[in-house]
């Protein structure tokens, strides 16, 4: 593991500090490449860092897929926490498939997938 000789006085300085570990230089290194990357052992506030970190690093726009909507909320405030700025939510639909209707949350996905080619692009987006 890396040697981290100073405490950081912010929780937005964290990321930094892991993206600079040499073992997450190898991930970064390796998803450059176009390989998955697998960390273990992260939950809750520990996978906002990793997460946090890895936006850091990365030019385009990071997709978190959540396992569980309940849990939107608490790695938003968790990101928002390490990044100083509140990650992007794809809008939750309650369509059925086959349910051709264009409603509110229909309209506020696409608005996001458009954004994705903009400069401005969102940094993290929770689904």
């Amino acid at each position: 593991t890396g040697n981290i000789s100073h405490l950081p006085g912010a929780f937005d300085q964290l990321p930094a500090l892991v993206a600079d570990l040499p073992e997450f230089g190898a991930v970064i290194k390796g998803m450059g490449k176009g390989r998955a990357a697998t960390i273990d052992g992260v939950y809750a506030s520990s996978a906002a860092l990793v997460i946090a970190a890895l936006a850091s690093k990365c030019r385009g726009t990071v997709l978190v897929a959540m396992a569980h909507v309940r849990d939107m909320e608490s790695m938003a405030s968790d990101l928002e926490s390490f990044t100083g700025k509140a990650p992007t939510l794809l809008p939750i639909t309650g369509s059925l498939p086959g349910d051709t209707r264009l409603d509110r949350e229909h309209r506020e996905r696409l608005a996001l997938i458009s954004s994705l080619k903009e400069p401005e692009a969102p940094k993290i987006i929770l689904a």
